[in-house]
């Protein structure tokens, strides 16, 4: 082949380089910041339907993570070393119901997609003056109600299933908690139930349960 085809040889694949992002059907890949914010030392709390090892510690991980399910709009990554296990977390949110400050994590929301209403005015001191999420000592399963084996009721004083797992975690009769939401009840108030046991289990919209890690319930 001589030079001058040569020349055009590159040309025209120089060329075919240049158009390549107008063909109609060409995926271009995002970067995370396209598609996601990123906000540090800020968790999203326990409104997580999902929540599952990451194979690196990378929050864009866990963004793109979110991106990819239609189901979510918000994430929290929790870093592997704020966990005994040293293993890094991604939480997805169906949207953001409270938002506190905590160096163990970085939360975003998925530009575009609605994340509920703002969750205040920036991160303030952690709900319970210490370092533990309440992903750390329980479990959150939305829908779903543990029946009549609770030993103790009380309204909480914000709707927020989280307050009920802390209650539970701090009582050590507790090994697991229903969450009760206030749309769900005449009152319109948030509360909490405590179980000694998990003697059933059963699908309610009303409800977001849980049990205490390392206290023996399972569901």
């Amino acid at each position: 082949m001589t030079a001058s085809r040569l020349k055009a040889v590159a040309i025209l694949i120089a060329a075919f380089w240049t158009i390549l992002p107008a063909v109609p059907g060409v995926a271009q890949a995002q970067s995370p910041e396209q598609y996601s914010s990123f906000i540090q030392g800020v968790s999203f709390g326990a409104s997580q339907y999902r929540y599952f090892v990451l194979n690196s510690p990378h929050p864009s991980l866990c963004a793109e993570a979110c991106y990819r399910d239609r189901r979510c709009s918000a994430w929290t990554y929790q870093s592997p070393e704020s966990r005994p296990e040293n293993t890094p977390l991604c939480y997805l949110h169906p949207r953001v119901y409270s938002r506190t400050a905590n160096a163990c994590c970085t939360s975003g929301t998925i530009h575009g997609r609605f994340a509920g209403p703002a969750p205040g005015p920036g991160p303030g001191p952690t709900p319970y003056g210490d370092d533990l999420s309440p992903g750390q000592y329980s479990t959150f399963i939305e829908g779903v109600t543990l029946g009549v084996s609770n030993y103790r009721q009380f309204a909480l004083p914000s709707p927020h299933s989280s307050r009920c797992a802390r209650f539970c975690f701090e009582d050590r009769r507790c090994v697991a908690w229903t969450y009760q939401s206030p749309e769900s009840n005449g009152q319109n108030t948030p509360f909490c139930y405590l179980h000694t046991y998990v003697a059933s289990r059963s699908a309610n919209p009303c409800c977001t349960s849980g049990w205490i890690r390392g206290r023996g319930a399972r569901f």
